[in-house]
């Protein structure tokens, strides 16, 4: 995992809502404080969920890519610090793809006629 690799001391994610609070889940569990760099078009609540699992949630920038900016910035001034991008890794993406394993699983042997899925920012679109 991204955690494992080396000797990670803080995690750092940018988001504009679920992924920085999967981060700060994460983080809560190792034991690491986690940074999230959200853009000001981040919904209130979302920042305080993510607050809420012990993250500090830094508000830089007006859109993702600002925020994004922010956080590798952020990342390059610590060694120990540990960027979990919220989308763009293949890691991530093999994650995604387990999802549709576990419908069909779920739904045994039954082919449904239509999937509808919520995708948020479009992070399960890559």
């Amino acid at each position: 995992t991204l955690i494992d690799e080396g000797d990670v001391r803080r995690l750092l994610s940018s988001s504009g809502g679920n992924a920085g609070h999967s981060v700060a889940t994460i983080g809560k569990e190792y034991g690491l404080p986690v940074d999230v760099f959200v853009p000001t078009t981040t919904m209130p609540m979302m920042a305080e969920k993510i607050r809420k699992q012990g993250a500090k949630v830094i508000v830089a920038g007006s859109n993702w890519n600002e925020a994004d900016a922010h956080c590798k910035e952020a990342l390059a001034k610590d060694i120990y610090a540990r960027y979990i991008p919220p989308f763009d890794d293949p890691r991530i993406w093999e994650g995604h793809s387990t999802m549709v394993d576990e419908i069909k699983d779920q739904l045994e042997g039954v082919v449904p006629d239509l999937v509808v899925v919520s995708v948020g920012g479009g992070g399960l679109l890559c």
